[in-house]
């Protein structure tokens, strides 16, 4: 399964985790569309440790629908010219509490979810968080502590991906507009 995986994911550049229409991980992996979530379905526990097993050319991010999109080395430059692109569609209506968090994730490079003191009257932190990802302005990746809770770790780009050489934005666009030209219809990337 996990070379399977491995095999379609360099084919193709990215593949969503888990969507029932678009290519996704899920759907290859249980060899059917998956309604609903995926830990509900037979295959659930398989499907989780082929994703665990992928090696060190795919990384994941809320990209596609804003879902948890796998992305193969290749196309790295590509999101960090977008991502680094300080476009509009990034910023525009950025309520103040994601402009906090953002600032302290810049400043500090790192931030532990559990870590994290909004000001008062700020959403709630996972929505906060969720923000910034299907943005691209943070990057975020899930762990376990010590006592077994689910913590996010937010980083900057430059510290999350300091070994990719961003192409533009205008480029990197176009580059995942195109492997994903026929996905469509509906809009897939924040930026549309």
């Amino acid at each position: 399964m996990v070379a399977e995986l491995q095999a379609a994911i360099e084919m193709r550049g990215l593949l969503l985790v888990h969507d029932r229409e678009l290519p996704s991980a899920t759907k290859l992996l249980a060899g059917e569309p998956v309604s609903g979530s995926w830990w509900s379905h037979p295959q659930a526990n398989a499907i989780y440790n082929a994703l665990q097993a992928l090696d060190e050319d795919v990384r994941s991010l809320k990209l596609v629908r804003g879902k948890v999109t796998l992305i193969h080395r290749r196309l790295w430059p590509s999101v960090l010219g977008i991502a680094l692109g300080g476009e509009s569609w990034q910023t525009a209506k950025l309520r103040s509490d994601a402009r906090f968090l953002l600032d302290q994730v810049r400043v500090q490079g790192e931030l532990r979810s559990d870590g994290i003191d909004l000001p008062d009257g700020s959403r709630k932190l996972g929505t906060v968080v969720t923000d910034l990802e299907k943005r691209l302005l943070v990057r975020s990746v899930q762990i376990h502590t010590d006592t077994g809770k689910h913590v996010r770790v937010l980083h900057s780009w430059e510290v999350a991906w300091p070994d990719v050489e961003p192409i533009s934005a205008v480029d990197g666009r176009f580059k995942l507009e195109a492997l994903t030209a026929g996905w469509r219809p509906g809009k897939l990337f924040p930026w549309e």
